[in-house]
């Protein structure tokens, strides 16, 4: 598959949340959203006839909150919550650092 710019694609990268296994009340529609996500990058390709290879890889990152941006970031209510239960937000840094290894791990699966 080829982009605008005549650019290989090679990923799609989804960004998923943790709320697809352990959402809050209340949040049905996105803890849903968020597996159906989960769901395409692990089974999408298995829609395609035997021998196809698809047109390129999907990944899917459960990310928790982030602390610095979004909707926990410090102050929010959903930032409140997490610490409740027990969740350390991550800061942007610490975050980029996990996608970035993320990343590197799948690439290397691949190939």
């Amino acid at each position: 598959m080829e982009t605008e710019l005549d650019w290989p694609l090679q990923w799609a990268l989804g960004f998923s949340s943790t709320s697809s296994l352990f959402g809050y009340a209340g949040q049905v529609n996105y803890c849903a959203a968020n597996a159906l996500l989960d769901q395409f990058a692990t089974f999408g390709s298995g829609a395609l006839s035997e021998g196809d290879t698809p047109p390129c890889r999907v990944i899917a990152v459960n990310w928790g909150p982030w602390g610095e941006a979004g909707m926990a970031q410090v102050g929010t209510k959903a930032y409140e919550q997490a610490v409740k239960e027990g969740d350390t937000p991550l800061s942007t840094d610490t975050a980029l650092q996990c996608l970035a290894t993320a990343l590197r791990q799948a690439a290397q699966a691949t190939g």
